[in-house]
């Protein structure tokens, strides 16, 4: 029989590609209509969380929970910059991490508006590089 006591060195909880439709550029126009942006995120554990043991979804970080938190923020507003939009996702990563982890943010606009781009543009922050 397995023994489930030992928990591993390192902890990541990632969240890649959530769509997100925001109002987001430089010009009035560009926000008119939401476009397709990207969010992946990172969570690294200091310590393994509860939910390595108890199963149990309170112990750990509901990522459910935390896409549709950072869906309703910024469907709700107009951005300018991705950096501004990625900051203030940032934030709201942190505070779903409760002094758990260190988390960092990648913001990709699929489809910036700048002839021949046509892999679209990323900003990252947070914690540490990702």
């Amino acid at each position: 029989m397995p023994q489930f006591d030992y928990a591993p060195p390192f902890h990541v909880l990632r969240i890649d590609e959530l769509i997100l439709a925001v109002r987001l550029g430089c010009l009035e126009e560009e926000r008119a209509q939401p476009q397709e942006v990207r969010l992946s995120a990172e969570f690294r554990f200091h310590d393994a969380p509860r939910g390595v043991w108890s199963d149990d979804l309170k112990d750990t970080i509901c990522y459910g929970k935390l896409s549709e938190a950072l869906r309703q923020h910024v469907e709700a507003r107009e951005f300018r910059l991705i950096e501004r939009l990625a900051h203030e996702c940032y934030v709201i990563l942190k505070e779903f991490a409760r002094g758990q982890a260190a988390a960092a943010v990648r913001i990709h606009k699929v489809k910036p508006p700048v002839e021949k781009l046509v892999g679209g543009s990323t900003y990252l922050c947070g914690d540490f590089p990702l």
